[in-house]
C-alpha cells in the first residue's frame, strides 16, 4: 500500500513539474510572439505616435495591465524633460479621469518620478511606489493602482520616449518582463530614428533648397540633396549597430573568466584538472575567441559600410561645390558591385523589411563611367522601388536585372517590383521636376537620375500596367571600356 502511495505522490510530483514547464513554456511564446508583433510593427511604420499606440496596446494585452501612457522627450537647451504624447491605452473600464489629467499636466526631468527615474538611468523601472511622484501615486491608490513599471525607448544613447503601465493588482517586479520591455525599446527606437532622420532630411533640404534658389539652382541642390538623403539612414543604422555591438560585446566574459582564475590561483592546475568549472575553462575560451571574432567581424563590416557611405556623400556634395566646372572624375567599376552598393544603401539585403530581392545580373565588362553619378541613379530606383512596396502586397519583392546589348552596344539595368505601380494619368508627369505622388516626397529624384542618365549618353524609361501593378524602371547606358569616349557622355 504504501508503496502505490509513494508512486502516487511521485506521478502527482511529475504532472505538477510538467504543468509548470508547459506554463513556462507557454508564456516564453506568448512573449516571444508580443517581441515579434511589435517588432513587424516598428519596422513597418515611421511615425512614432502609431508605433507608441500599437506597443501600449500590444504590452497590455498580453501581460494583462489595464491602463498604459506615454511620454515623449523634448530637449531644449541642453535640458531634457518628458512631456505626455496623449497617447493612452485602456483595456479595462476605470475611472481614471483623474489620474489622465493630472498625468498629462505632469513634466519630468531626469530622476522626477517614475517617468524621470527612467529617462536618468535608461533602463526598465518597477515600482510599487515613487516618492518624488507622490501625487500621481497617492492619486492611483485612490482609484486602485497599485503595481507600475516604465522602460525607455532609446534612440542610440539618448531617451526618445518613456512607456509607463498600471495595474490594480499588486504585483511582484516581473524581471522577465521588464527584460523583454527593454528589448523592446531598442526595436521602438528604431523608429523614432527614422521619423528624426527624415526631419533633419526635411530641415537640410529646405535649408539647401532656398539658399540655392537665391543663385539660381534650386533644381541642382534638390537633386543634390535627395541623393545624400538616400544614403542618411543607412549612415544612421550602421552606427547604431556599431554601438550596440560595443554595449553587447562579450568582452565582459572575459572578465569573468580573469576573475574565475584568480579566485582559484592558489590551487590552479588542481581547478583545471578536477573540478566541473575548471574542466570547461579551456572550451569556454574557445567559444569565447570564436565569439570575438564573429563581433570584430561585424563591427568592420558595419565600419567598412558607414566609410563608404561616408565617401559617397562627400563625392556628391562635392560635385555641388564644383558644379559650374563641367568634367567628372571616370573610372573602371564593376556594374553588379555597384548594384549591391545601392541595396546596401537602401538596408535591402536578402529578404530585409520582408523584401524578397532577385537578382539576374549578365557578365559585364567593367565599365568606364562616373561611379558616383551611376550609383546615385541605382540609390533612386532602388529606393523607390522599396516605397512602392509598403503596404502595397503579401509577397513583396524587388527584382535587378542587369544586360549586355551587343548589338547597339549598351547595357541595362532594370528594377522591377511589384508594388502601387502608376496610373495612366501620372505616366506623363514621371519625370518631371517637383512631381510626386508621396506625402513626404519632393519630386527631384526621378527627374534628377533621368537628367544624370542623358548626360552619361544614356536613357532612363519605365513601363507599368497602372495602379498596383507594379513598376519596372530601366537605365540603358553606352558601353565605354576605354579613355578615348570620356567626351561623348557630355554630348
Amino acid at each position: 500500500m504504501s508503496k502505490n502511495n509513494s508512486e502516487l505522490t511521485e506521478l502527482k510530483q511529475l504532472n505538477l513539474d510538467l504543468a509548470l514547464r508547459l506554463e513556462r513554456y507557454e508564456q516564453q511564446l506568448r512573449r516571444m510572439k508580443l517581441i515579434n508583433e511589435i517588432a513587424e510593427a516598428a519596422n513597418s511604420t515611421s511615425d512614432p505616435h502609431q508605433a507608441v499606440r500599437h506597443t501600449l496596446e500590444q504590452i497590455c494585452q498580453s501581460a494583462n495591465w489595464p491602463l498604459a501612457h506615454a511620454y515623449f522627450a523634448k530637449t531644449s537647451d541642453n535640458q531634457t524633460e518628458l512631456i505626455s504624447s496623449r497617447i493612452w491605452y485602456i483595456t479595462e473600464s476605470g475611472n481614471f479621469d483623474e489620474f489622465i489629467v493630472v498625468s498629462e499636466a505632469a513634466r519630468f526631468k531626469p530622476g522626477q518620478g517614475l517617468p524621470g527615474i527612467v529617462l536618468r538611468d535608461r533602463e526598465a523601472l518597477w515600482a510599487n511606489a515613487i516618492r518624488s511622484d507622490a501625487k500621481r501615486f497617492a492619486l492611483g491608490r485612490k482609484i486602485g493602482i497599485q503595481s507600475a513599471f516604465a522602460f525607455p525607448v532609446m534612440m542610440g544613447d539618448s531617451v526618445a520616449a518613456v512607456l509607463e503601465f498600471f495595474s490594480g493588482l499588486n504585483l511582484a517586479p516581473d524581471e522577465i518582463l521588464l527584460d523583454i520591455v527593454a528589448q523592446l525599446g531598442m526595436l521602438l527606437g528604431r523608429v523614432f530614428e527614422r521619423a528624426h532622420a527624415a526631419e533633419e532630411r526635411a530641415a537640410l533640404n529646405a535649408q539647401l533648397i532656398k539658399a540655392s534658389r537665391r543663385a539660381g539652382m534650386a533644381e541642382i541642390a534638390a537633386g543634390v540633396l535627395h541623393d545624400v538623403g538616400n544614403v542618411l539612414n543607412s549612415i544612421t543604422v550602421s552606427s547604431n549597430l556599431m554601438s550596440e555591438y560595443s554595449e553587447k560585446t562579450s568582452i565582459k566574459r572575459v572578465s569573468k573568466l580573469a576573475g574565475l582564475l584568480r579566485d582559484n590561483q592558489a590551487n590552479l592546475e588542481e581547478f583545471l584538472t578536477t573540478e566541473k568549472n575548471g574542466l570547461n575553462v579551456i572550451n569556454y575560451t574557445e567559444q569565447l575567441g570564436q565569439q570575438l571574432r564573429e563581433e570584430q567581424k561585424m563591427l568592420n563590416n558595419e565600419l567598412k559600410s558607414l566609410l563608404k557611405n561616408v565617401a559617397h556623400v562627400k563625392n556628391i556634395i562635392q560635385r555641388q561645390q564644383n558644379y559650374a566646372v563641367p568634367s567628372s572624375i571616370k573610372e573602371y567599376v564593376r556594374l553588379d558591385d555597384l548594384i549591391d552598393d545601392a541595396l546596401k544603401i537602401n538596408n535591402l539585403q536578402s529578404h530585409s523589411y520582408g523584401i524578397s530581392i532577385y537578382k539576374n545580373l549578365a557578365e559585364i565588362p567593367p565599365l568606364y563611367v562616373d561611379k558616383h553619378n551611376l550609383i546615385q541613379i541605382l540609390n533612386n530606383l532602388i529606393c523607390n522601388a522599396k516605397q512602392a512596396l509598403e503596404g502595397q502586397t503579401a509577397k513583396p519583392y524587388i527584382k535587378v536585372i542587369s544586360t549586355l546589348n551587343q548589338d547597339d552596344g549598351t547595357v541595362s539595368v532594370s528594377v522591377v517590383d511589384n508594388g502601387c505601380g502608376i496610373t495612366t494619368e501620372n505616366k506623363s508627369k514621371i519625370f518631371q521636376f517637383g512631381f510626386t505622388t508621396k506625402a513626404s516626397g519632393h519630386g527631384f529624384g526621378l527627374h534628377t537620375s533621368a537628367n544624370t542618365a542623358q548626360a552619361m549618353g544614356g536613357k532612363l524609361s519605365f513601363t507599368s500596367e497602372g495602379y498596383g501593378l507594379g513598376t519596372t524602371f530601366t537605365l540603358v547606358l553606352p558601353i565605354k571600356t576605354d579613355h578615348s569616349t570620356e567626351g561623348e557622355a557630355a554630348a
